[in-house]
């Protein structure tokens, strides 16, 4: 053969194998539904699966995927694929898959079946090493790679030997899902080469799947896991006709189908699957197909409990990751100050805008406690700790409109100057602060940085309180305090704000805490096992302070001039990035 044309070939090889969808369609075949050998051709739910697997070894990166999705998107088979690829034609690989249900188990273990039955050589040349076992319980190739196949219920943690890829399906529904977790990744080392894969439709709004996607998604808790979602109508097959008059279908749409057109360019056909789909599949439930069928992470997860807050009305809100995400650095020289943002990945502060000083702002603040999410029975879990934030919500108090957020488990004194910062760079919102425990303790730093008092939300004495002459009534006043009594009115006043529309919120962790805010058995509406509620009790304390803010700046004695901006000091104050010395300025984060 020509040396040269042999050169080619093996590089064509080298290419198909590291393309995956290619490798799918010229060498994989599947059954389809009437049950003919097609070729595999990737959907749009394994390519998205795919282009992240690719980019994490593009970065070297280990693969480490959380994939919630709807029912029957092939998920799976292009993850079997995948381990496929890189076990027949690489030496001493080891794989394991576990289903959640023998069936599913037997259903998986068909796919590799098929795709060594009608395998097909890439380029024409590279044909598949001779199997020594192919059973119900996996493959072993001749090459010494292996493909285990189990179920939850059978499978062993694995702590003995070592994996290269992982799949975890329909992880959900595991019963004993967090303890087989970690025994699985203790057998997979945190080398690049190596991928995981944790996927599953949802099963309410608690559980380890849950709990590892919520972290994933949530920036502030730098998971390892990479979140991937794909929603029903994203899915090709998933439209029907319309029977009868499509002028009449258009008309009968009600208010949520006619939000899935808006907001996800959803067509006519894919609502009359919808409707099918209820109706046939979900028992007549629209509960049910959401968590089903999911058109956005949120709706997914059905809680637990009863939700607190209308469900319909959160998934009206338009959700949007914040543009920016850093800090605010005050740059202060003899001739005056500046506060400007500093980027970076890991900052507590979101903007979704900009500071005008014709707007007027409203701040709620809620403090860590220390109470861990994640306890059982009080106890902490070794390595899935889960403390409480510190929450500073601002909004706008004429749109309703969410404009920045403060989130970081940071204590205090640290997060009211922090706090302070932002304030001065949005003109001294109306500053509506929780005064129950790390509260007080908020209230003393941040009048000790001139706050202005007017600006502070002032509150009612409770039935079995005073306030008196001798007191230190500048403290004693301040913020809201929650009790047995005010907490219910205050949640009340957020769950008619987002009834009525009369708030926007954009941040996906708020909205997703809203979500897992039920009404437990004993009747108090709190978070969800394992979920944190602090962004909505700060957005609770917004709610609050646009009821009672002042109408103008000049009422609450702040002066426009001093509005934003500060006296000259002669020092850097930081919050973010690396540290330096100051005579004033704190970092807290390192």
């Amino acid at each position: 053969m020509n040396p040269e044309l042999y050169r080619r070939q093996i590089n064509n090889v080298r290419r198909s194998l590291d393309d995956i969808p290619h490798f799918c369609r010229t060498s994989l075949s599947v059954r389809d539904k009437r049950g003919f050998e097609v070729p595999l051709e990737p959907g749009p739910a394994q390519l998205r699966l795919f282009e992240r697997i690719m980019a994490a070894r593009a970065a070297h990166r280990p693969g480490r995927f959380i994939y919630l999705k709807a029912r029957q998107v092939w998920v799976s088979t292009a993850f079997e694929a995948y381990i496929f690829n890189r076990l027949a034609f690489n030496r001493g690989q080891r794989a394991k898959v576990v289903a959640h249900l023998d069936e599913a188990a037997e259903n998986i273990y068909g796919y590799f079946k098929q795709f060594y039955d009608g395998y097909r050589p890439v380029g024409g040349l590279l044909g598949l090493p001779a199997t020594t076992q192919n059973t119900l319980d996996g493959i072993t190739f001749a090459n010494e790679s292996s493909i285990g196949i189990s179920t939850a219920n059978t499978v062993t943690t694995g702590r003995s030997f070592s994996l290269r890829y992982l799949h975890l399906s329909e992880y959900a529904f595991w019963l004993r899902a967090k303890i087989l977790m970690d025994g699985l990744m203790q057998s997979v080392p945190d080398d690049p080469d190596t991928c995981v894969l944790i996927e599953s439709t949802a099963n309410g709004a608690s559980g380890d799947f849950y709990e590892r996607w919520q972290e994933a998604v949530d920036p502030a808790q730098a998971s390892v896991w990479e979140p991937i979602f794909f929603a029903w109508w994203e899915h090709p097959e998933y439209r029907r006709a319309i029977a009868g008059d499509v002028r009449y279908f258009e008309d009968s749409l009600d208010q949520e189908e006619r939000t899935l057109m808006t907001q996800h360019a959803v067509t006519l056909p894919q609502l009359a699957w919808r409707r099918w789909k209820i109706k046939e599949g979900c028992g007549g439930s629209v509960k049910s197909f959401h968590q089903e069928f999911p058109s956005t992470p949120l709706e997914a997860f059905l809680s637990s409990g009863r939700p607190r807050f209308d469900v319909i009305s959160l998934g009206r809100m338009p959700s949007a990751e914040a543009p920016f995400r850093g800090d605010l650095e005050e740059i202060r020289t003899a001739v005056g100050a500046k506060i400007v943002r500093k980027p970076h990945e890991q900052g507590f502060l979101h903007i979704w805008k900009n500071p005008q000083p014709s707007r007027r702002y409203v701040l709620g603040v809620d403090l860590c406690e220390g109470i861990d999410a994640s306890a059982i029975a009080g106890k902490a879990i070794p390595g899935r700790e889960n403390p409480d934030f510190s929450v500073a919500q601002l909004f706008d108090i004429d749109s309703g409109e969410q404009v920045a957020m403060l989130r970081g488990r940071i204590e205090p004194g640290p997060f009211a100057e922090m706090v302070n910062l932002l304030g001065r760079w949005y003109y001294y919102p109306y500053l509506v602060p929780e005064a129950n425990g790390p509260g007080l303790a908020f209230l003393t730093v941040i009048l000790r940085l001139d706050y202005p008092l007017g600006r502070i939300y002032h509150r009612e004495p409770e039935v079995d309180e005073q306030f008196t002459a001798e007191a230190d009534t500048a403290l004693d006043k301040l913020g809201f305090r929650t009790s047995t009594r005010t907490r219910p009115q205050l949640v009340s006043a957020l769950d008619n704000a987002i009834r009525d529309q009369s708030i926007f919120i954009h941040d996906p962790v708020t909205l997703a805490e809203c979500h897992a805010f039920i009404v437990k058995p004993s009747g108090k509406a709190e978070a969800a096992d394992g979920c944190h509620d602090d962004t909505v009790i700060a957005t609770a304390l917004v709610v609050v302070g646009i009821q009672n803010a002042p109408p103008d700046r000049r009422l609450s004695k702040v002066p426009r001039e001093l509005a934003g901006h500060s006296k000259p000091a002669r020092q850097v104050t930081r919050y973010g990035g690396t540290s330096r010395s100051t005579s004033r300025g704190v970092l807290y984060r390192q």
